[in-house]
């Protein structure tokens, strides 16, 4: 109990940070910072609507589309995406290159030079040749992830990641994140995810880490959800009959890892509400 709450203060105080920072710097593109945020070490940072669309699908392995397409997303948000389809893993990854960039400039002049072994450990992986051959494929589809993000405060077009240059011999990449996507982590329009929490989700319940952002992505307490609203958001292909399988399933994961209390299916199994601690 102690640690969760030491956690939960450490969110909060994160949240205050940023919400004092919308307040000196204003919301236009044009007022946005040419460098990340210095977020906290213990979270990781993704954009509210990334967080609340289906870019990063839980999807089974072996599964991956070519999309070329809207998103599903709230009100307000509009996402077009082209693109071989990404995953949770591909945002694990995602979160924790902008993470090495937190509080530095971004940019072409500016690449994060990652060593592969301590990015496969930090994203919950063990070292070795095969995750190697998986680290190179996710790179790879996040190079090629073209985004159209348009919401009440800015539009934007880029890549989540501009170029990688590999050292085959030292086992080190410069990796380039697109400057442009310093918007998406401006003001209050990011949410702060707790990391350790989000390596002890279980590997075969993807949808929990969707879940996990998306929940982080709102304010804390209840939140109500139409569950036709969640399938499609999350980007679950499965019919909704097997959908609330998988999202009870994904609730108690979160709820095991205390992130959550009280998932409840509700309106003959038509919504369903949770408190976010």
């Amino acid at each position: 109990m102690e640690d969760a709450l030491a956690r939960a203060s450490v969110v909060r105080e994160a949240q205050r940070a940023r919400t004092a920072a919308h307040s000196s710097q204003g919301v236009s593109a044009a007022s946005s910072p040419r460098q990340l945020p210095l977020f906290h070490d213990e979270l990781r940072a993704l954009s509210n609507d990334l967080a609340r669309s289906p870019l990063f699908s839980p999807i089974r392995p072996g599964r991956r589309k070519q999309r070329n397409e809207t998103l599903a997303s709230p009100a307000g948000v509009e996402i077009h995406y082209r693109g071989e389809q990404l995953d949770q893993s591909d945002a694990d990854v995602f979160m924790q290159l902008v993470h090495l960039a937190r509080g530095k400039c971004i940019g072409a002049e500016n690449p994060i030079r990652v060593n592969r072994a301590d990015l496969l450990a930090q994203t919950g992986r063990a070292d070795g040749g095969k995750n190697y051959e998986w680290l190179g494929s996710v790179l790879t589809r996040l190079q090629h992830a073209h985004l159209k993000v348009e919401n009440r405060r800015y539009r934007l077009e880029t890549t989540l990641i501009s170029k990688i240059i590999t050292d085959k011999e030292v086992g080190t990449f410069d990796v380039v994140l697109d400057s442009d996507i310093l918007v998406m982590f401006s003001g209050t329009d990011y949410t702060m995810v707790d990391w350790s929490k989000r390596l002890q989700i279980a590997k075969r319940v993807d949808l929990a880490k969707w879940l996990q952002s998306f929940t982080c992505s709102h304010e804390r307490g209840l939140q109500r959800w139409f569950v036709t609203s969640l399938k499609d958001w999350s980007g679950y292909a499965s019919p909704v009959r097997k959908f609330r399988e998988a999202l009870l399933e994904a609730l108690e994961e979160l709820e095991r890892i205390g992130i959550i209390t009280g998932p409840t299916l509700y309106e003959s199994a038509s919504k369903v509400k949770w408190q976010r601690i």
